[in-house]
């Protein structure tokens, strides 16, 4: 039986109510195969997370209408936001009952354990507290408090079961398992295209065969990225980026629209099985996109003059800016595609069946795990003289 867990950095990157992959790990425990295994800590901060989110979200849209309301319309036009505006309490409702409830229904679904906070972790988080012990950064660091009480449930899970694997994005966990020789993931879909995993859904000769069937039909493979890079430019809206080089007080800023995605390569050697006919195809794409941030209204005025060309900037209250500026982003993700045939188990598939599986194949769903500004992107720096 494999074992895995789930820290908050890799279940908030995971939409467990549509992603094909959190659909697959469901299956796998579901037959036995694996247990998903939740601390109490991280269902707590998912979920206060998503009503969060959602509050803003909902905040920003009664805004939106109140704030068109007030300027001229027609009256066929007022009525539909009148409309809108007492839609919007039942609308607000649903959304919170849904961010409080959908994680619940997941973890059910996918018979998950999950660990309740324990009395017994409180001695060893505060002693690696004072100590700075993975996975705290450093001494008396209590933001990594939580983390701490995650880690005493790996510790408790690994204790037992030596086949386990940790999925996070957290520097911290990650510097913990790797002191203690416990195997993680970066995120869920490197976990199921890892090789045990790839095992348990028996998919070798399928997975040979349709990497021959994208070698030898080149003009689908060209169509299914033409579908790809469409689908991409609104997926990606919404999408958070950190990085030095965006003038946020945080280094983050959000995705608000995508100029050109100039290159989009599948990389079909890494190609994967997540069951019930449903392949996932990793690619990495180059693109220009724009992103949203906040800049501090006192800063905006010190800035270099190159840099503040460069940049659109709209008054977003008092004391910051809401600032618009484009970067060249790479993007790693997965094109989730449906192909039920059992032709793909077969090993003596004709080339004409090849052509026509990849003729009637459809895009299910793209999954972005990372976005990143270009490592070779280069800026004026804001300040002059720095």
């Amino acid at each position: 039986m494999i074992h895995v867990l789930f820290d908050t950095s890799a279940l908030r990157r995971v939409n467990v109510t549509k992603s094909v992959i959190a659909k697959a790990l469901t299956r796998l425990a579901q037959e036995r195969k694996i247990t998903v295994h939740v601390p109490e800590v991280v269902v707590k901060e998912y979920s206060s997370g998503q009503e969060q989110d959602c509050r803003k979200k909902l905040s920003k849209l009664r805004k939106a209408i109140a704030d068109l309301r007030r300027i001229p319309l027609s009256k066929e036009l007022e009525g539909q936001l009148s409309q809108a505006s007492v839609g919007m309490v039942d609308l607000g409702k649903q959304t919170m009952a849904f961010a409080q409830h959908h994680l619940a229904e997941w973890l059910k679904a996918s018979q998950a354990m999950v660990h309740p906070i324990s009395d017994r972790h409180g001695a060893r988080v505060m002693n690696d507290y004072f100590n700075g012990q993975p996975p705290y950064k450093e001494k008396k660091y209590r933001d990594d408090i939580p983390d701490s009480f995650i880690w005493q449930v790996v510790l408790d899970i690994f204790d037992k079961e030596k086949d386990m694997s940790v999925i996070t994005s957290d520097k911290g966990i990650k510097s913990a398992c790797e002191s203690t020789g416990i195997q993680y993931f970066d995120n869920l879909a490197k976990f199921v295209s890892s090789d045990n995993l790839q095992t348990l859904f028996e998919s070798a000769l399928a997975l040979e065969n349709l990497l021959r069937c994208f070698a030898q039909n080149q003009d689908l493979k060209a169509l299914l990225v033409d579908e790809a890079k469409e689908l991409l430019s609104t997926q990606l809206v919404g999408e958070s980026v950190t990085d030095y080089r965006i003038l946020d007080d945080n280094m983050e800023g959000t995705v608000s629209g995508v100029d050109d995605i100039s290159n989009l390569d599948l990389e079909l050697s890494d190609l994967y099985y997540l069951g019930g006919g449903m392949y996932a195809i990793p690619f990495v794409a180059k693109l220009d996109g724009l992103v949203d941030s906040h800049l501090f209204k006192a800063d905006y005025y010190c800035m270099d003059e190159t840099r503040v060309a460069t940049i659109h900037i709209e008054d977003c209250n008092d004391h910051y800016f809401l600032v618009e500026e484009t970067f060249p982003l790479r993007v790693l993700g997965n094109i989730e595609v449906d192909l039920q045939s059992d032709l793909l188990e077969s090993p003596s598939i004709k080339s004409n069946e090849m052509r026509d599986l990849l003729d009637h194949m459809r895009i299910q769903m793209i999954e972005v795990y990372a976005v990143a500004v270009d490592p070779q992107h280069e800026v004026t720096s804001p300040y002059t003289g720095v």
